[in-house]
């Protein structure tokens, strides 16, 4: 910052925000002062000021003038599918880092179509591959600018995969191993199969298109199938549940009595 002064002065008082900032002392008509970014700290208006002696004077003169500083935020945006059927909702999620933690207004680009939010999540249907990016500004009025287009590519006439399962028997006593066998469409060249039990842990090695396990009473038998084919709409989809009955298996008697001759 560089202030011309009409009349020599002995001394020179830079005040940012009201905090002094540096003293000079000479009898020059001009004072330059170089303010860092760093000791502005925020986004917005600054008020800087010159308190000025001249030579002569018993009292200081006082001239203010404001700066606008630039933080700009950082943001970065993924979508939840790089590709995905027409019609079918995608999430997008803006990511924040550095300037302000004030409040942020989002500005996005969805395939050629704005929309502002004060959500850092998007979501919309897509018809056609698009490019997308988001621009955010914060409460201090520092915008980002756009981040970098990403695309998603949109599946026009997408298959749907689909698994059903079946047991050899689901009404066994204890004790008796059961196969489970899938169904499958649309699983590609190479689909991939994942079994639970209660629909809670994956069990370990169960990777086959079938399955045989010793189940307990009230066992929820299910699988999910992830397609290999590139034009699925969904990688992963999940069967049907079957849940076992099992009877506990009863310890026989024999009971012998003796008849009279």
């Amino acid at each position: 910052l560089k202030r011309t002064i009409e009349k020599p002065f002995t001394q020179v008082q830079w005040l940012v925000n009201g905090t002094p900032y540096s003293v000079t002392e000479n009898t020059n008509t001009s004072n330059t002062v170089t303010i860092p970014a760093s000791v502005l700290s925020t986004c917005g208006s600054h008020t800087i000021s010159m308190s000025v002696r001249y030579s002569g004077a018993t009292a200081d003169s006082l001239y203010t003038g404001t700066v606008w500083l630039n933080i700009p935020p950082v943001v970065s945006v993924i979508a939840s599918s790089s590709a995905v059927c027409s019609n079918t909702p995608v999430t997008f999620t803006a990511t924040v880092s550095g300037g302000s933690t004030s409040p942020m207004t989002y500005s996005w680009n969805i395939g050629g179509v704005a929309a502002t939010t004060t959500s850092n999540t998007y979501v919309t249907t897509l018809t056609t591959t698009s490019t997308y990016s988001v621009s955010i500004t914060n409460s201090d009025g520092c915008t980002s600018g756009f981040t970098a287009p990403q695309t998603i590519t949109v599946i026009a006439e997408g298959v749907t995969p689909t698994i059903t399962i079946s047991a050899s028997d689901n009404n066994i006593c204890a004790g008796t191993s059961v196969i489970y066998t899938s169904n499958i469409s649309n699983g590609g060249s190479s689909p991939g199969y994942q079994w639970l039990i209660n629909e809670v842990a994956p069990v370990t090695g169960s990777t086959g298109s079938s399955y045989t396990y010793t189940p307990g009473n009230g066992d929820e038998i299910t699988c999910v199938l992830t397609s290999s084919d590139p034009s699925a709409c969904s990688g992963s989809v999940t069967s049907n549940k079957i849940t076992m009955t099992v009877t506990p298996t009863a310890n026989p008697s024999v009971t012998i009595h003796a008849m009279p001759d």
